[in-house]
Order: C-alpha cells, then sequence, then structure tokens
C-alpha cells in the first residue's frame, strides 16, 4: 500500500544563503577552488553561548539545523530523533588523532573524542529537545541519509498514533580529507567556477562541498508543506 508521509519543515545549512528565508539563495555563492564551504548562519539564536566554545563547526551546524527544523514545525519535542551521515565529525576526529600522536597517547582532551562519536549531534538535539524516544545513527557513505529516511517512513507507517520525526543529515568538508580524497581523484584536477561544474563533465571527478539539512516528518497531513513523499510499505 501507499503510505503518505508529511513534511512539516525542512532547514539547511549549506554553502548557500539557505538557512533564514530572508535572502534565500541571493546571491548564489560560487567558489573557484573545487571546494564549496558551509556559509556560517548566526548559531547563537539556537545554541548557548558559553556552551558554543566548546562545538566544533559541525556540531553547532547540527544543532542549529535541527533545531530550527523543530521550531517551524511548531513542535517542541519530535517523537523520534534520526540522522544519516556519511563520514561523522572529520575535524574532530582529526584533531584526537593529531592530539594523541604528538601529546604520546598522554593526557589527552577528551572532548574532541567524545564530539567526533557519530551519534554526538542526534545526543546535542535529544537535550535540547528533552527527546528521550527512538534515537539513531545511520553511517553508511553516500546512502546514509537514504536509509535514515526508510527507517522514518517504516516507523511512521507502523504506528496509528500522530507521531513526528526529526530527521536529517550532515558531512563536513576539512583540509586533510579533501587531500586523501583528492590522492584518489574524487576531484577536478583541473580549477573550476563551482557554477560551471555541468559543463566540465568530459573530466572525471567533481567538487568537494558539506552542509546539515534536517526535517520534520509526521504521519499526519495538519501543518504539513506542500511537498509530501509517498512510498511503498508492506504489501
Amino acid at each position: 500500500m501507499q503510505q503518505p508521509v508529511y513534511i512539516l519543515s525542512a532547514s539547511t545549512i549549506s554553502p548557500q544563503h539557505t538557512f533564514d528565508d530572508e535572502g534565500f539563495l541571493n546571491p548564489v555563492l560560487e567558489s573557484n577552488n573545487n571546494r564549496m564551504q558551509v556559509t556560517d548562519p548566526d548559531y547563537t539564536k539556537f545554541i548557548n553561548p558559553v556552551a558554543i566554545r566548546r562545538m566544533s563547526r559541525i556540531i553547532k551546524m547540527g544543532i542549529s539545523a535541527g533545531m530550527q527544523a523543530v521550531q517551524k514545525a511548531g513542535i517542541e519535542q519530535p517523537d523520534a530523533i534520526i540522522v544519516g551521515t556519511g563520514k561523522g565529525s572529520v575535524t574532530d576526529t582529526e584533531r584526537f588523532l593529531n592530539d594523541m600522536i604528538s601529546m604520546k597517547e598522554e593526557a589527552l582532551n577528551p572532548t574532541y573524542f567524545i564530539q567526533s562519536t557519530y551519534n554526538s549531534i542526534n545526543g546535542w538535539l535529544a537535550m535540547q529537545t528533552k527527546c528521550t524516544g527512538y534515537n539513531q545513527t545511520y553511517v553508511h557513505r553516500g546512502f546514509s541519509f537514504e536509509l535514515c529516511l526508510l527507517d522514518a517512513q517504516l516507523m511512521l507507517a507502523d504506528t496509528q498514533e500522530p507521531t513526528t520525526i526529526l530527521l536529517g543529515g550532515f558531512d563536513e568538508m576539512s583540509p586533510d580529507y579533501y587531500t586523501v580524497k583528492d590522492n584518489i581523484d574524487y576531484w577536478k584536477k583541473e580549477k573550476i567556477n563551482s557554477k560551471e561544474l555541468l559543463q566540465h563533465n568530459d573530466t572525471p571527478g567533481t567538487i568537494g562541498g558539506e552542509g546539515v539539512s534536517f526535517f520534520v516528518a509526521s504521519n499526519r497531513a495538519e501543518n504539513a508543506m506542500d511537498i509530501r513523499y509517498r512510498c511503498a510499505v508492506g504489501g
């Protein structure tokens, strides 16, 4: 049967101006170094200024996008939080490994390790919204978000009670990670303007990017956006 899933809200932090409704995609930003980096919004709107100093960039991005999606949906607490990521917090992982080498595995600061775990953004969002329900992180490279969405669809199809799920995906691009992938020809060898990427389809590779997107999905149509996603569930 066809089970509808309704999108109540969406929030995206990307290399373009997508976080605030005012000035959405205006102007369209471009890059000439084969990397697109996130345009950082004002994170203090959603995160305590005291806590923000200890957070890495991807954590700030994830919390802000997730909390804005919750706010736009007009809810205080989702019933579940499901997130997908390809690599998690790459920057925190790199910092912890570098410290481990330079400090010879002694007196290490645990902050970078704690924030490098794949489910750290889920945990922060659960604390912010006081959500004690189902909380899951999918780490399956390029199709992590698809599995996250499928899990949400199955969960919504399995209940008759009004249910809301905060779901999203995140990944970041660090200089070291860019270099590693460049060594195995992930990226274009020639420097191109990001707006002209599709015109360079005659050479292998692409350009690097990063971003965070969160949505609030429900099995009820009230206050839903115009966009709806339907999937086949069951026989």
